[in-house]
């Protein structure tokens, strides 16, 4: 069992999801035939914050592994503003083989089409509203980004699949952290 997680990020003038999952389980067994056991639907976490999913401005996908974007497929996030490398995009269209299966081409197809948000190409840094910031940070997959929150406690980062662990983390020096098993730069 992997969780899969998206991030809500509130206190703006629009609410922003980082990442959406694989979407429901019907999404994921009509696109990959694959099982998801899903404990609570992704609008009912979003309302449990007070947000419906056309409230949504900003969508920052990290990267395009399905797992992190399948949940586009719900469609009903029109008004939002997608940002994603256009790095990963390129890679996303062409990966190595390896890692073609963790890509879906239905997403890459579907930008454009009714209910997907716009969509923004990204060519390194950004920052996408006050004290929220997107950072090119290539290793998991070459365009990965990861998002910097300044709260009130302090800075927080959404670093997705770059440390999907807290025993990525082990020791106090990059030599001893442990990427995932899926990672394209170590530098």
């Amino acid at each position: 069992c992997v969780p899969l997680t998206m991030w809500l990020i509130l206190g703006l003038d629009a609410p922003i999801l980082v990442d959406l999952a694989a979407g429901t389980p019907e999404i994921l067994d009509h696109i990959l035939h694959r099982e998801l056991q899903q404990q609570v639907h992704p609008y009912e976490l979003l309302a449990r914050h007070g947000v419906e999913p056309g409230d949504i401005g900003t969508i920052v996908l990290t990267h395009l592994h399905w797992d992190h974007c399948l949940g586009l497929e719900l469609r009903d996030f029109s008004s939002a503003t997608a940002y994603v490398q256009r790095q990963e995009l390129q890679y996303a269209s062409a990966p190595l083989p390896p890692h073609s299966g963790l890509y879906n081409k239905t997403v890459l197809r579907s930008f454009g089409e009714s209910g997907y948000p716009e969509l923004r190409l990204l060519d390194g840094d950004y920052d996408i509203a006050p004290g929220v910031r997107i950072l090119h940070t290539p290793g998991h997959t070459p365009g990965m980004s990861s998002v910097v929150v300044t709260t009130a406690a302090g800075r927080c980062a959404i670093a997705s699949d770059n440390v999907p662990l807290e025993s990525s983390w082990r020791g106090g020096t990059a030599d001893c952290w442990i990427p995932s098993g899926i990672h394209v730069d170590l530098g």
